[in-house]
């Protein structure tokens, strides 16, 4: 799973409000509200060693959509397949972590890193 998220390509990371759906093949519910898209860069991330993924840099969201508490967030492949969901926090115990997680509508949206780290006896 992690070579394949890092051969992604261009990959975006949407935030959102709202409830997080059951899986990443769930449609977003009614109540999903958009804050913004992130995008990082081409390839998104170098190799994974050891089980740890390290993403390449990432391009901000320069405009808050919304107002409102940051729930989740849903990282799509370069042509827009979803490829995993994930929670956002502001304690550090999230997949997404941002150091404030109450977006205000116009400021950006960035992230400084993304790493994600799965066990190596944990198969797909």
């Amino acid at each position: 799973m992690l070579q394949a998220l890092s051969d992604m390509g261009p990959a975006t990371l949407e935030i959102y409000a709202g409830g997080q759906p059951v899986n990443a093949e769930e449609p977003l519910a009614p109540d999903n509200i958009l804050f913004g898209t992130l995008t990082f860069s081409n390839p998104s991330a170098s190799d994974p060693v050891d089980g740890v993924l390290t993403f390449n840099s990432i391009t901000a969201a320069p405009s808050c959509l919304a107002n409102g508490i940051a729930v989740w967030g849903r990282v799509k492949n370069s042509v827009g397949q979803v490829l995993l969901d994930g929670d956002v926090r502001a304690d550090g115990t999230g997949l997404i972590n941002f150091n404030r997680n109450d977006f205000v509508m116009g400021g950006p949206i960035m992230l400084t890193s993304f790493i994600l780290q799965i066990p190596t006896n944990i198969y797909f």
